[in-house]
């Protein structure tokens, strides 16, 4: 318990920092330093996020599967449906938060999201990926790293830039 309440406490603060603690480059480099000097702050921010994910999904409790991406998702109630495919058409209810639990959106806010997957620009990339993972009636959670979620820029409103985002979904049949 003491565990989570510490990774809870990182992920909140990471939230609200928008990042890492990564000092930008210093002004007098040359191109090919200041170059260098922003691949090593990315990689940086990258472990930083990695590592943070691996410290949530494993004090979750939780059996997730890892995806080549970093995308995770378990699946706690599996639906009669058929698998989602390309193209096709779904409904589903969610919640929306960061990993500290504030709440971003929900369903319950604002109706039920539809999507075609892997078409509509409406979704993040990680829930095209996500869904294609699923059965129509599936009830999940997908734990989205920021590349895949919001990336660099944030929502500009609940979604610091950098930020790993968690969605329970409940696909409709």
């Amino acid at each position: 318990m003491k565990y989570l309440i510490l990774v809870l406490e990182v992920v909140f603060l990471h939230s609200c920092q928008g990042g890492s603690n990564v000092e930008p480059p210093e002004q007098n480099l040359t191109p090919a330093e200041h170059r260098e000097a922003l691949i090593q702050q990315n990689v940086e921010r990258l472990r930083f996020e990695r590592e943070m994910l691996e410290a949530y999904s494993d004090s979750s409790g939780l059996d997730w599967t890892r995806t080549g991406t970093g995308l995770q998702y378990y699946i706690y109630e599996n639906g009669e449906g058929a698998k989602i495919e390309e193209e096709d058409i779904i409904e589903m209810d969610y919640t929306l938060t960061l990993l500290d639990g504030f709440p971003v959106s929900s369903s319950a806010e604002s109706g039920p999201f539809m999507m075609r997957v892997n078409k509509d620009n409406d979704a993040v990339l990680g829930m095209h990926e996500a869904t294609l993972l699923l059965h129509k009636g599936d009830s999940a959670a997908i734990l989205i790293p920021s590349h895949l979620a919001w990336g660099i820029a944030g929502d500009m409103d609940k979604i610091p830039p950098i930020t790993p985002v968690l969605y329970h979904v409940r696909i409709h049949d």
